[in-house]
């Protein structure tokens, strides 16, 4: 019997958790609030979330491409802002081709978002010129498969 509560409160608390966090996820916008290049080269400001709040979780990134017919990956660094969960993305791919970029995210659940660069290999921002453009925003639970990313390839630019 005592074994039963015990298994009991375990479920129970670990359910509750799990509730009450929600999945990992992910915000974007332009660097200095505007779209662009900012002056440190950064082209996309990522915000990483645990549990509604900023993590200090490790994000994976990549930029996944077609240029000239052939596939390619480029692992990508992401430059800490100070500001827990918020990362500083320079360009690290070539303006050819076309791309996605890919950000991972494993903490209390996996989730990947697909960022659609426009034709110049740029992210797209809404008409404020803040934030990132709904229509290039494709958000996974799990880590992307292939066709998860070709998908995102092929699709038309938003922006």
């Amino acid at each position: 019997m005592r074994h039963r509560s015990i298994l009991f409160l375990a479920v129970a608390a670990i359910t509750s958790l799990v509730l009450a966090g929600g999945p990992p996820s992910f915000s974007f916008q332009a660097p200095s609030g505007r779209s662009g290049t900012s002056p440190s080269g950064s082209v996309l400001l990522v915000h990483a979330y645990s549990c509604h709040a900023p993590t200090d979780a490790t994000v994976r990134a990549s930029a996944e491409g077609v240029v000239n017919g052939k596939r390619r990956t480029i692992p990508l660094e992401m430059k800490p802002t100070g500001s827990t969960g918020v990362y500083s993305l320079a360009r690290q791919w070539p303006a050819e081709g076309s791309w996605v970029l890919v950000f991972s995210i494993d903490r209390g659940g996996q989730t990947t978002a697909l960022v659609k660069l426009d034709g110049k290999g740029m992210p797209s921002f809404t008409g404020s010129g803040e934030e990132l453009a709904a229509s290039s925003l494709r958000t996974i639970s799990g880590y992307a498969k292939e066709r998860d990313i070709a998908s995102v390839l092929v699709a038309p630019t938003g922006g």
